[in-house]
């Protein structure tokens, strides 16, 4: 994938890239621990509140990202994958911290561009809707990747990934145990 010059947008800097970085409490709306289990809503809020537990999906792929420069993990519909990544993207520790949930291959070039070589983490949520993003950040050096993707999507782009190197991470659904500690957390947000 041909990538833009060094300086070619030299009005691009870091800044531009704050849609991107993951945000803190104070700049959130306040949404509610029900809009997170009973409508579905992922959102940051929830996120950063904690109102879900993480799961041990959670800390399996947190410790393949220790080891391994590009992780992609592949999952049902409706796993939590999405709350999963939002979680990591918090955990992790990095200069620069970007969470894109869907972007275009330019947009990916710009970033990569903006980055210029610094190092930097990038969390793909749906990462395999447009493989070739994630392939771009994949190609890069200085760019970790985790990214997250239903597993059906993930069997029609992996082609794409030959000659690339990435720890595949499959997450299921959650075991009696863990439901059992979700539904604890959901409980605990109800006493006072």
């Amino acid at each position: 994938i041909p990538m833009p010059g060094k300086g070619e947008r030299a009005n691009d800097n870091l800044d531009s890239l704050q849609q991107y970085t993951i945000p803190t409490r104070n700049q959130l709306e306040t949404v509610g621990w029900q809009d997170y289990y009973v409508n579905g809503r992922t959102h940051w809020y929830c996120i950063l509140s904690k109102y879900a537990c993480e799961t041990r999906n959670v800390d399996l792929i947190y410790e393949a990202s220790l080891t391994h420069k590009n992780v992609v993990a592949v999952g049902i519909s409706f796993s939590g994958k999405t709350t999963m990544l939002m979680q990591l993207a918090c955990k992790m520790v990095g200069d620069i911290k970007l969470f894109l949930p869907s972007i275009t291959v330019h947009e990916a070039k710009r970033i990569v561009n903006i980055i210029n070589g610094r190092k930097a983490i990038v969390f793909i949520d749906n990462c395999c809707d447009d493989a070739y993003v994630i392939k771009l950040f994949m190609e890069q050096s200085n760019i970790r990747v985790v990214g997250f993707t239903n597993d059906y999507i993930f069997e029609s782009a992996k082609h794409l990934f030959d000659g690339l190197s990435y720890k595949r991470m499959d997450v299921g659904e959650l075991d009696l145990a863990e439901a059992q500690k979700e539904i604890g957390c959901e409980v605990a947000l109800l006493v006072p």
